[in-house]
């Protein structure tokens, strides 16, 4: 499987849910092994924010994959395979830096609070 065979890496996963004053987010962290290993939640003014500032549509799907330095790098009109979002995220220049700076390296067994705390 593409996964388990893949260099070291983390995936943030946000979600954008809801309209106006019913809008809330949840960002979750995802170890290489698809486990969640951190959730937090966030409010409507955030949600609205974030939706704008990705170009994200309010009232259907839309997914935005963002680079490390916060720029928006492709759009999907509809959910994806992971496969293939980790395919356009292993193509941007600092991946290509990653994967050279790990070889050899896996990830460790997740643990709560070990990524960031909340």
């Amino acid at each position: 499987m593409y996964l388990l065979h893949a260099p070291l890496r983390h995936i943030l996963v946000l979600k954008l849910l809801g309209l106006g004053t019913q809008a809330e987010g949840v960002v979750e962290f995802h170890a290489l092994n698809g486990s969640v290993v951190e959730t937090e939640h966030f409010g409507p003014i955030l949600t609205k924010q974030l939706r704008l500032f990705l170009t994200l549509p309010e009232h259907c799907f839309g997914a935005a994959i963002v680079a490390k330095d916060g720029r928006a790098v492709a759009w999907l009109p509809r959910p994806a395979p992971l496969r293939m979002i980790l395919r356009v995220v292993d193509t941007l220049p600092l991946r290509q830096r990653e994967i050279l700076a790990q070889k050899g390296m896996r990830c460790p067994e997740p643990r709560p609070g070990y990524y960031w705390t909340t």
